[in-house]
């Protein structure tokens, strides 16, 4: 994703799925009632890539159970 080439063929075969994937997620915070619906979206949404990047780059050291432990704690 962070080499432009990949970016541009990701985009292309997935940039039909997005807004409705981050409809869903901002509608999630809207019945969460919480201030700012598209704010809370994006940072979820940046916050996860920054999982799945981390765990990309150093899988045998990324404690993945207790990060999606800690992501359910803080979004249920």
């Amino acid at each position: 994703m962070l080499q432009p080439a990949v970016f541009k063929l990701v985009i292309a075969k997935y940039s039909d799925l997005l807004p409705p994937l981050r409809a869903v997620v901002e509608d999630y915070f809207i019945r969460k009632g919480v201030s700012d619906p598209r704010a809370e979206a994006v940072y979820f949404d940046a916050m996860l890539d920054g999982v799945f990047l981390n765990f990309v780059m150093n899988p045998e050291g990324f404690p993945l159970e207790r990060i999606k432990e800690l992501i359910i704690e803080r979004f249920k």
